[in-house]
């Protein structure tokens, strides 16, 4: 009498099911709460230092850490697969150690124009940003988190049982979302209003928010040819009489540098239309781009230059 072997295998003793399931749930939550702690440190400095009481301020900070706790939990649980959790998860924790010193260290916030910026920069112009700060500021923040992430092997579940507890998770993490939310509305509701850019400090959240607008904005769609203003515009009389050119002032976003304009020396072609009106009408002399920066979100420079 023979006897067949089955395909599937065999299953895990129920002592090893209940560790291998403890420790995922144990994974995923504690990777959550650091990312939320130390990964958003200068989230937190900038709320505990605002103009309330320290006790709205611990407030806002407790309902706020639950939300990005349970936001990030969610979003683990939902990509907690083999052969995707860890990878993603990397990304994550390494995302959110890059987010922490450069939001810190400039005052920027991760939106999706900056994402874009980010994604446009040559990469021979960012040399002076790799500083041994910033390695140091990686290493503590992604350190702990990458070593915990890649510790345990990952645990195998029939594919049901896998999605059902994954679900279960990320239900969870939303829950915690929308209960800190609610319990919190006005104190947030506040912040978020009259503070638009704290939400573009929640690490790595921001980050996942951002790379999805630019994702959806490259999608097609139908979009109407760009129509010329202005054509019209001319000089007064006044400007004739003038013994020196007007002001002309360029505003542009915060990935450009003077030291990076080809009419301050650059070696690369950056600015090929300006460089041509210096030329031919004598505008922007080299070395004399000045540099001015805005507080608010997006940072922007002012450069600007005496006509000749």
């Amino acid at each position: 009498m023979s006897s067949t072997v089955s395909p599937l295998r065999v299953a895990s003793s129920p002592d090893s099911r209940a560790t291998h399931s403890g420790s995922a749930w144990g994974l995923i939550w504690a990777l959550s709460l650091w990312l939320a702690t130390v990964g958003n440190w200068p989230l937190w400095a900038r709320l505990l230092t605002g103009d309330q009481t320290l006790l709205q301020r611990g407030g806002l900070a407790l309902g706020l850490g639950l939300m990005v706790v349970g936001g990030t939990a969610a979003l683990l649980w939902l990509v907690h697969w083999p052969r995707l959790y860890r990878p993603i998860a990397s990304v994550l924790v390494l995302v959110t150690a890059f987010n922490s010193y450069f939001m810190w260290q400039y005052r920027a916030v991760i939106d999706s124009t900056m994402l874009a910026n980010v994604m446009h920069t040559d990469a021979r112009e960012v040399r002076d940003l790799m500083t041994w700060q910033l390695a140091a500021s990686v290493v503590l923040i992604a350190g702990p988190a990458m070593w915990w992430i890649w510790r345990r092997p990952f645990e195998t579940r029939p594919v049901l049982t896998h999605l059902w507890r994954n679900g279960v998770g990320a239900a969870l993490g939303l829950g915690l979302v929308v209960g800190s939310a609610l319990a919190g509305y006005q104190g947030l509701s506040s912040l978020m209003r009259n503070e638009r850019d704290v939400r573009f400090m929640i690490s790595p959240l921001n980050s996942v928010y951002a790379a999805g607008i630019l994702v959806a904005e490259q999608m097609p769609r139908h979009v109407q040819a760009l129509q010329p203003t202005g054509e019209d515009a001319r000089l007064g009389g006044s400007y004739a009489a003038q013994a020196r050119g007007p002001l002309l002032m360029v505003v542009v976003g915060e990935t450009a540098r003077a030291q990076n304009w080809q009419l301050n020396g650059y070696a690369r072609p950056t600015t090929p239309r300006l460089a041509q009106w210096e030329a031919q009408d004598g505008l922007f002399p080299p070395g004399h781009l000045l540099r001015h920066q805005h507080p608010g979100v997006g940072a922007l420079h002012v450069l600007a230059a005496d006509a000749r």
